[in-house]
């Protein structure tokens, strides 16, 4: 019996270890983030997140993604995309494991998280699809759709999965390239510009 004490406490302690190491941040670096973000006014959230990751350090900067972005998303869920954005912009190789996160907080916003952090990090796009569908299994198709049709690109101008921007030439929005300048019509009828017009 004192054999399996000694060995539960040993096991416990170990896992308690390796939970501690897994994650860099310690508990000053968390409530510093917490207090940080609960200032920040709900507008500028995403700016200050982005901040807060920018500032990291580089062994720290992937936990220090995933932690800002799960307590700026409680803070408010509505501006989640726009945090996931704000994020992969500013490290973008955290952009799989941010857009994760995100989603695994708000399973019915997956796809559109996805779309986020694949724009703003379009060379992760693959692996952020692959994040997103592993942290939620039900969004899988509506995440690659989301994201396929970002890459193939449905308008005038399509990011590729590997970054690269495709232009197609033509009408942009239905709004034709300028010609040659048309004349303004005659504003009085019977006003001759040329006759009157001159001093």
């Amino acid at each position: 019996m004192k054999n399996h004490k000694l060995t539960v406490a040993l096991i416990t302690a170990l896992v308690t270890l390796a939970v501690t190491s897994a994650n860099a941040l310690t508990d000053n670096q968390v409530v510093s983030v917490k207090k940080t973000l609960s200032k920040a006014p709900v507008a500028e959230l995403a700016a200050t997140a982005a901040k807060l990751v920018s500032k990291a350090s580089v062994a720290d900067k992937a936990d220090m993604a995933v932690e800002v972005t799960r307590i700026a998303v409680a803070k408010n869920k509505a501006a989640a995309s726009t945090i996931v954005a704000a994020i992969s912009k500013v490290a973008p190789e955290c952009a799989p494991a941010v857009a994760a996160e995100a989603a695994k907080l708000l399973n019915d916003q997956a796809d559109m998280l996805a779309a986020a952090a694949a724009q703003a990090a379009p060379s992760y796009s693959e692996k952020i699809v692959q994040a997103v569908v592993a942290a939620v299994p039900s969004s899988a198709a509506k995440v690659t759709a989301r994201i396929s049709t970002r890459s193939t690109g449905r308008s005038a101008a399509g990011v590729s999965a590997s970054g690269t921007v495709a232009v197609i030439p033509g009408t942009i929005g239905g709004v034709t390239p300028l010609g040659a300048p048309t004349p303004a019509p005659n504003p009085q009828p019977g006003f001759d510009p040329t006759r009157y017009g001159q001093p």
